[in-house]
């Protein structure tokens, strides 16, 4: 991932540019590493319930009919939950700030992710998956975080794209995880005996491994993650002051414990010690920082604008078609071959899957994660730089529908080919996220009126998305269940078409709005402006106070 902080200016050395597109700073590069840890864990331990999913809730004794139907609910409880809790959890960072918030979500899904992996039943499930929901609304806030600390609009291909790189290394390890360690005692009776804890804990094995990486994230994040809020930057962190310490521990270079001074994290090796109004005694060197009453937490309605609102709908209409399809895709590749083809009179009545295993559905999605992870890294920064954020998301919107309404017909073609044309649609799909996701991040930071309610303005996307991702899977999940009632398999499948064709058309009242992160109009440095105008005048009055008055003043 080194290659992936890289910039180089296209005009050389010599341009002119070339300060001004500049890459990332080590500062930044730093910070991003250690979100991406933090991040790492998440969508390892969603793709994961991936592949065995669906065997999950067949042990529960549900009926064969009902599989699908309560494998959508399940899957759904999770971002149901969160677009209960993100608009909360976004206004909670913009006021406790992003560290202590995405720390709290890690430490709630680890919890969940014990409790789900030890379910017994559907209710217990799905309030595994509730909790999960409800105490983690990091998707936002990373995001927000992100933009805080990249600014730069030149740069924002690289920094948008680092989650959803997050999201496609994660999920090469997830799905392997899942469908590997689901179920040790029937899949690795040389190790698991019958009767032991695994017999009656069959999915507890892929949990235990995730709560470890959710302990590492929240280590690594509570050692050396920054606080990005300009009201909170400049507090103590005793977290980032043990982390220095650690540091010292294994550091060859002599090290003086002392209080960290949070501003010299915010400074290249370039900027002054004083500013020209400082060394020339105009400003105090105090005024720098902006009191925490100053910056208020916003109002939910300074969010909102009408580029704003359309980029939210379009985010949610994106995650509502795109996870429906995720968590389908495991169901339709897990359920029995297909039992008669379809008849001459009527080509759309069938009904059928793939009959694969788990751990057979789990390698498939860690390969298609890894193709994910690799166009993440050398196809989606350059085609993004030049194109724009528009170009790409409407043009990766295009190739939703074209490939859900292919999906069902894989099952009724000769069996060599099969296989080949499912994998390849998918390929198609993953190439469609890895563009429109962070893409419509990108427009949807910019279309914020200022970066002081960014956070809101992402926890609000979030909650939007959350309940799309609800919604989706939900009906998704009725419309496979209903569809293996009447044998039509193209019913779930051309829903979500439909979905994503509508997606698209909303892409298209969209605009490229100005950079939030550089507008100087924002509310912090308003806040700035006025905080030291008021101390400058405090003292010049109090100087004129100390000297003799004169005719000429």
């Amino acid at each position: 991932m080194v290659s992936w902080f890289r910039w180089k200016d296209r005009a050389g050395k010599d341009s002119a540019e070339a300060p001004i597109r500049a890459g990332f700073s080590p500062r930044v590069k730093r910070q991003l590493w250690i979100l991406a840890f933090c991040r790492f864990a998440e969508p390892v331990a969603l793709t994961s319930v991936f592949p065995y999913l669906y065997f999950m809730i067949k042990s529960f004794n549900v009926p064969n009919d009902d599989i699908a139907f309560w494998v959508g609910i399940t899957a759904a409880s999770f971002p149901f939950s969160q677009f209960m809790s993100s608009v909360f959890w976004g206004r909670a960072s913009d006021r406790f700030g992003r560290k202590a918030t995405i720390l709290f979500g890690l430490l709630g899904t680890l919890i969940s992710s014990l409790l789900f992996g030890l379910s017994k039943s559907i209710p217990q499930a799905i309030a595994a998956r509730c909790m999960s929901g409800l105490l983690n609304g990091n998707v936002g806030i990373m995001r927000t975080f992100v933009a805080e600390i990249v600014p730069e609009k030149h740069l924002q291909p690289r920094a948008f794209s680092l989650m959803p790189l997050v999201w496609a290394v994660g999920s090469i390890f997830g799905p392997v995880i899942g469908g590997y360690l689901a179920d040790p005692v029937k899949n690795y009776p040389q190790y698991f005996s019958p009767g032991g804890f695994f017999s009656n804990y069959p999915y507890a094995l892929p949990n235990f491994f995730n709560t470890v990486l959710f302990t590492l994230s929240v280590t690594i994040g509570f050692l050396f993650l920054e606080e990005p809020l300009e009201a909170l930057k400049n507090d103590r962190d005793i977290g980032r002051e043990l982390g220095q310490r650690v540091v010292s521990l294994f550091s060859r270079k002599p090290h003086h414990h002392h209080k960290i001074d949070r501003e010299e994290f915010d400074e290249d090796e370039t900027t002054p010690l004083f500013t020209a109004d400082e060394e020339d005694g105009r400003c105090p060197p105090s005024t720098k920082t902006i009191p925490k009453h100053h910056l208020k937490p916003p109002a939910l309605h300074e969010a909102l604008t009408k580029q704003s609102i359309l980029n939210i709908a379009a985010y949610g209409f994106l995650a509502l078609q795109s996870v429906s399809y995720d968590q389908m895709l495991p169901v339709y590749m897990s359920f029995p071959t297909v039992t008669h083809l379809p008849q001459p009179r009527n080509p759309l009545k069938y009904f059928g899957g793939f009959g694969l295993s788990s751990s057979e559905i789990g390698s498939i999605l860690s390969a298609f994660g890894f193709f994910a992870m690799f166009n993440q890294f050398f196809i989606f920064p350059p085609i993004t730089r030049r194109y724009g954020p528009m170009n790409c998301l409407r043009v990766s919107l295009g190739l939703y529908p074209l490939v859900y309404f292919l999906s069902p017909f894989a099952v009724i073609l000769k069996e060599e080919f099969r296989r080949p044309f499912l994998y390849s649609l998918v390929f198609i799909k993953n190439v469609g996220g890895i563009f429109s996701f962070p893409c419509s991040a990108i427009l949807l930071t910019n279309s914020a009126p200022s970066l002081r309610v960014l956070g809101t303005l992402n926890g609000i996307a979030t909650a939007v998305a959350s309940l799309g991702r609800a919604i989706g899977p939900t009906i998704a999940g009725i419309a496979f269940s209903y569809g293996q009632k009447i044998d039509y398999l193209v019913l779930p499948f051309w829903f979500m078409g439909i979905l994503a064709l509508m997606g698209w058309l909303l892409s298209f009242w969209l605009a490229d709005g100005k950079d939030s992160t550089q507008d100087e109009g924002t509310a912090e440095e308003q806040a700035l402006e006025s905080h030291s105008a008021s101390s400058t005048q405090s003292m010049v009055v109090s100087e004129s106070s100390t000297r003799s008055p004169s005719p000429s003043r």
